[in-house]
């Protein structure tokens, strides 16, 4: 999980950190305030600590390096700071400073300049053990002896480096799932086990989790009551490897949806936009391991008033019951009115000049008059999109 992120420098964050919400929690705030930024940082670290590239982590995000910096020009620097912890509630921050320079042809890249792995302590939220420490090329540990591992300058230490904390790091952010919008509405026909969309997402959950996979089924037939099964259909195909001329099978499957009034099935190409989104997270919560971090945009995308909020009630308990941090930005008050204030994370710019600021309601100073609203009947939309764009400040 992630529980703390301090972020320097990227796309419209000048300067901002901020605790995030535990289990199921909302990111909200209006257009153009900086949503997307705060999860395209996530994914931005996660991609490198997987192994990925500065170059490659990029792609996912951006066509160009100067794009993640162009609201600041003051700096070639980009920093991330981030607390996460794992199942075993072993803490650890992540420090990564990405700087931008030019390569021997003058082109413009990001080099990783700096980066640093602590052990928090578990009795003293203040004291961190070093595990060790990046300066360029140089690497070194907590006593200060050099490493001898040699890491690209494009890469973090932390995806190469192996020791007991750092494998414990990376499964961290390995188990981290953050999806594109392509992938949620990808309407595959046939999938692959390695395939992405809810099709391969289905077949793989049948496979390493038959609980979860019946649970999956038995929900939706809940959420979406005409269908009353699913079925797989298994199929070869040769497949002509590119070296040789020798010919492969590779096993592939055909994910139909029964429906209790249709005599035929329904493939995922005819699913509507709100069935797919909602069979795609529910899929993905129940696929991932305990401990980990699901983050997508815009939840109610597509989903009647209703649906949105039965999927929300089934998020919750899946989080609760397999310890999982579920966010996901959102502009619809059904869904920030269910949510407790320490749920609620609020992306907002302070000033034009100031970029866009992060802060949980519950540790705003306006916590106070939000509480006394509730009490006379008025909302957490109402005062989130009243009074706080009124003031253009939390």
């Amino acid at each position: 999980m992630i529980q703390q992120i301090s972020i320097r420098n990227f796309k419209s964050i000048i300067e901002a950190n901020t605790t995030l919400p535990d289990n199921v929690g909302a990111i909200v705030g209006i257009n153009g305030a900086g949503k997307s930024n705060l999860i395209q940082a996530i994914n931005f670290v996660r991609s490198l600590v997987i192994g990925e590239t500065t170059g490659q982590a990029l792609k996912n995000i951006a066509i160009a390096p100067k794009e993640l910096m162009n609201f600041n020009n003051s700096s070639s620097d980009i920093f991330f700071g981030l607390i996460i912890s794992d199942v075993n509630d072993n803490q650890y921050l992540l420090e990564v400073t990405i700087t931008l320079v030019r390569d021997t042809t003058n082109l413009q890249k990001f080099i990783v300049s700096n980066e640093a792995l602590y052990k928090l302590s578990s009795i003293n939220k203040d004291k961190k053990e070093l595990i060790y420490k990046r300066e360029g090329s140089s690497l070194r540990d907590s006593i200060d002896a050099p490493i001898p591992l040699n890491v690209e300058n494009d890469k973090v230490a932390v995806s190469l480096y192996q020791t007991p904390d750092v494998l414990a790091v990376k499964n961290i952010f390995t188990g981290m799932f953050i999806p594109d919008q392509d992938t949620i509405d990808f309407r595959e026909t046939i999938a692959k086990t390695d395939g992405k969309g809810l099709a391969s997402l289905i077949i793989r959950l049948s496979q390493t989790d038959p609980t979860a996979y019946e649970q999956f089924k038995k929900i939706t037939t809940k959420l979406l009551p005409n269908f009353s099964s699913i079925i797989e259909m298994s199929t070869n195909q040769n497949q002509r490897q590119p070296i040789s001329s020798e010919i492969t099978t590779e096993k592939s499957y055909i994910v139909l949806l029964q429906e209790e009034n249709l005599k035929g099935q329904l493939s995922m190409k005819s699913l509507s936009a709100g069935d797919l989104r909602t069979l795609f997270i529910l899929a993905s919560a129940l696929s991932l391991k305990q401990g980990a971090t699901f983050l997508y945009e815009e939840t109610e995308n597509g989903l009647h008033p209703r649906r949105l909020l039965d999927l929300l009630g089934y998020l919750d308990t899946i989080a609760v019951k397999k310890d999982l941090q579920i966010l996901y930005s959102t502009h619809s008050p059904v869904v920030i009115n269910r949510l407790a204030a320490e749920k609620v994370l609020y992306i907002y710019r302070d000033k034009p000049t100031n970029g866009t600021k992060l802060q949980l309601l519950s540790e705003s100073d306006h916590v106070t008059n939000i509480k006394n609203l509730l009490e006379q009947g008025l909302t957490i939309t109402d005062y989130m999109f009243t009074r706080m764009q009124n003031s253009s400040s939390i």
